[in-house]
């Protein structure tokens, strides 16, 4: 599938909030499954193969200085549990 050019997404109305009477959980939701489709993007990381007992070095290289901006903190255990359950 080829991607959408950076033009044709700049074409795409810009969604800043809900319209009136829309929940906006389900419009969030609905604006990131948009993105994924627009850009093509894996849903998860299963087409990848990836070892199962490579999850704790996976969340060990990625809980570095990067995470400091997440705006929840997540253990080493959730971190493992969302890993697997992508993988």
């Amino acid at each position: 599938l080829a991607r959408p050019s950076m033009a044709a997404a700049a074409r795409r109305p810009p969604c800043l909030r809900p319209g009136p009477g829309k929940d906006a959980l389900k419009w969030l939701l609905e604006e990131i499954e948009g993105l994924f489709s627009l850009y093509s993007l894996p849903r998860d990381l299963k087409a990848y193969s990836i070892d199962p007992a490579a999850v704790p070095e996976i969340v060990r290289r990625s809980s570095g200085s990067s995470m400091s901006g997440n705006p929840r903190e997540l253990s080493i255990v959730s971190m493992e549990k969302l890993i697997s359950s992508l993988i």
